[in-house]
This record gives C-alpha cells, structure tokens and sequence, in this order.
C-alpha cells in the first residue's frame, strides 16, 4: 500500500523566477512567501533560539521554492514524530533544485550552539551529488560563510563547513542514513575562527566530529537557519522535518 500524507497545510510552488544559486543561495525573484507567518507560533523552551514543532502551520519559518510545479512545502500529519504535525519538503525534475524553510534569528558570533532536528527521508529521494537538508549561514543569499549538513549519494552525512579556505567537509560512513523512517540528529559547534569544534550524532552513534577549524561566519556570525532540499539540479526529493532546535544548551533527542 503506498504511504499517505494527511496534508493540514502546503504551499504548492508554481512561480516563474531567476534560477536559484544552488547551494549557496537561492533567487530573490520567484521565491514564494505566501503563509510564511500562517498558523501560530512555535513553542520553543526557555534558552531556545528558534524551534519548529509545526503544530499549527509552519509559524515564524518563512517557506522559499523554485518554480517547479512539482515542489511542494507544507505541514502535514503523517509522518510525523512528535505531536501532530511536521514539515514537508518535495522536489521535482521540472524545477531548479531548491526548497527550502528559513528562519532569521539574532546574530550570534561567539560561544557555543547546539542544534537538534528529527529528520525522514524518503525511499524515493534521489541524490546524484549532495542534497543540503539543513543549513546555518550569515543570512546573505548569496554569500559563501556556510555551514551544512549534506547527505551524499550512498547514504552518508557531511558537515560542509565554507567559514575556511579551503572547505571542510567532515562526514560518515556510507549507509549512515536511514530512509523512511525518524532520524534524531544533533550537533554542538564551538564558534572560534581559529580552533572551532564541530561535531553531530544521530541518537548517540557519531557521524562527524572535528576540531580546529573555522567555524564563524565572517563577519557577522549566524544569522539564519534553514531546513532545505537544495541540490545542484532538479531531482526527486522528499525530505520531513520534526522538533527543529537551536539553543546554547545541550539538546536532547525526543
């Protein structure tokens, strides 16, 4: 029996624009913003920069697409991993390889971030070269100061960190990945543009970890998050997001 989604909330992407600029960015003409303050806030804890539990619609995440007819964004009920609902991402072969949520908070520059984010990926997901699933950057479209988490043709994760030149690009073993079902994957990155520390697990089994590198955007620091299905060119992709969080504490798998 083919798996169904109950759709409470989507946003089907059908706007013609300028092509996007594959993983460092995407077109400012053409991106979608219809809903992007739809349904009530996210209920983050207490120390949390953002969250997303998509309850109630996708809240303060602002939702960005090509113009492929077969992209779609929204909330649905199933798959889900905590609560009710949680965040769908579907890309075609007739857009131009970007789907994406982001979500803007305050510049952080210094001390410590952890990260957490429940994530499925489809059975029928292709990945030629890489597919970005989640990202941090300086919130410039189409600047290079980037960080991240990649998933690779044989089922593998990369962190690609583009603070340093040259590039970082940490990862796992091939088959890290599990399709078509939860995987909890958090991270903990010590800012420092000398001696940064980067390093992400997935419910306890290590995926990458390393040390010394650049981890700042220069010269602003973070300033976006985004939860994305960005590839070099247009592909078949199904990627769903569930209890999404950044926060200066460490932050448990649900």
């Amino acid at each position: 029996m083919p798996f169904r989604y109950d759709l409470v909330w989507i946003l089907a992407i059908g706007l013609s624009g300028t092509p996007a600029c594959g993983r460092w960015g995407y077109s400012a003409v053409g991106d979608a913003d219809a809903g992007a303050d739809a349904g009530g806030a996210e209920r983050c804890a207490p120390g949390e920069i953002l969250c997303g539990d998509f309850e109630d619609g996708p809240g303060n995440w602002i939702l960005r697409g090509d113009n492929g007819g077969s992209t779609t964004l929204g909330v649905v009920t199933s798959p889900v991993a905590v609560g009710g609902g949680a965040l769908r991402i579907r890309t075609g072969l007739d857009g131009d390889g970007f789907a994406a949520a982001e979500h803007i908070f305050a510049p952080v520059r210094d001390g410590t971030l952890y990260g957490r984010v429940m994530l499925w990926v489809g059975l029928t997901t292709a990945i030629d070269e890489y597919l970005v699933a989640v990202q941090l950057d300086d919130g410039d479209d189409g600047g290079l100061q980037k960080l991240s988490i990649d998933l690779l043709p044989f089922d593998n994760v990369i962190v690609t960190v583009t603070t340093a030149n040259p590039t970082v690009r940490p990862g796992s073993a091939p088959g890290f990945v599990r399709r078509h079902e939860w995987m909890c994957l958090t991270f903990r990155i010590e800012l420092s543009q000398t001696n940064g520390t980067i390093e992400m697990f997935e419910r306890g089994r290590p995926a990458v970890m390393v040390r010394g590198i650049d981890t700042v955007p220069d010269p602003g620091g973070y300033h976006r998050m985004l939860l994305a299905a960005v590839a070099p060119s247009p592909a078949i992709g199904e990627l769903v997001f569930d209890a999404v969080a950044l926060g200066r504490e460490p932050l448990p798998c649900p």
